[in-house]
């Protein structure tokens, strides 16, 4: 991904992070961000400290928009999972209609920006194009997670939140035990002795991001539980007229917000617990809840 050409770098290297982002979650920017400081040297750039300069604010804006994304068009992200939570009667296939026309609306404004405000190519200049093989292979891996994720909900009639902590744990050690397969039986039990050893290293790391989206998470549901929603009558005299405008000044109070720190997981809490009980006319459920996300993936395009 980071070794294509340039009018090829943001779109692959951006969708890239996005389909990492589904699986790896947070993750997806520690390990992208680590590849590109690798690969962007100053002799890639053949000396030119402005052109590494460029290169690196380029492929970070990719990274950081396609991270976006994942949000919106995983089932299994924290977005997708509050919003379906507070919301019993709406699903993802609902939803999908509204994120995912609005993640592909911000990915081509972001490619339209890096491609008018890039630095023109160098004429003349051969690339030497990787093949794309690998994210293929991927990708494939990806759907068949999504895809056991999906049949795990409609199996056991569970909700898609409570499916992918079944189904993207399985799928990980059935992934294991397939490139183990040749020590037996499998490699089943290869596979869970790496997980018993592995992975208490590999989830202390993340022990404080858990605390911090947890606690953000509850922090929400308790201000949902203390607002008296009598008490909004003048607010919502004000915001009854407005009909289906409300779910834009949400998305925009997502956004707004999370520029003076408060964390989206907050604000979309607060937010998809209040509005439906407004009866506001013309904001649906799954109004609601696609403007929410679409506010929570704006929130982390920019940067803090």
């Amino acid at each position: 991904m980071l070794l294509q050409p340039p009018s090829r770098r943001y779109p692959i290297l951006s969708l890239g992070s996005a389909l990492f982002g589904i699986i790896l979650n947070i993750g997806v920017l520690n390990l992208f961000a680590a590849m590109i400081e690798k690969s962007n040297t100053l002799s890639a750039a053949q000396g030119r400290a402005w052109v590494r300069e460029a290169r690196q604010r380029r492929m970070m804006l990719a990274l950081l928009r396609g991270f976006s994304l994942a949000p919106l068009i995983s089932p299994m992200g924290i977005g997708g999972a509050v919003v379906i939570s507070s919301l019993p009667q709406v699903t993802w296939p609902q939803l999908a209609p509204y994120i995912l026309g609005a993640a592909a609306l911000i990915f081509m404004a972001g490619w339209a920006g890096d491609y008018f405000t890039g630095p023109p190519p160098p004429a003349n200049k051969t690339y030497v194009t990787p093949s794309l093989r690998p994210l293929a292979q991927f990708s494939v891996l990806l759907i068949g997670i999504v895809a056991l994720v999906f049949s795990i909900a409609w199996l056991l009639d569970l909700r898609l939140p409570i499916a992918a902590l079944l189904g993207a744990p399985t799928g990980a050690l059935l992934w294991l035990a397939w490139q183990r397969r040749r020590l037996g039986y499998g490699g089943l039990p290869a596979a869970i002795t790496a997980v018993h050893r592995q992975l208490p290293w590999l989830l202390s790391p993340s022990a404080n991001e858990i605390v911090v989206l947890g606690a953000a998470g509850y922090l929400g549901h308790v201000c949902v539980g203390l607002v008296d929603t009598q008490q909004l009558a003048p607010l919502l005299a004000v915001l009854d007229p407005l009909g289906t405008l409300n779910a834009v000044l949400a998305m925009l109070m997502v956004v707004g917000l999370a520029q003076i720190g408060v964390n989206p997981i907050v604000t979309v809490t607060l937010l998809v617990g209040l509005l439906p009980t407004l009866g506001i006319d013309g904001l649906t459920p799954e109004l609601i809840g696609a403007s929410l996300m679409v506010g929570w993936a704006l929130a982390l395009c920019q940067p803090q």
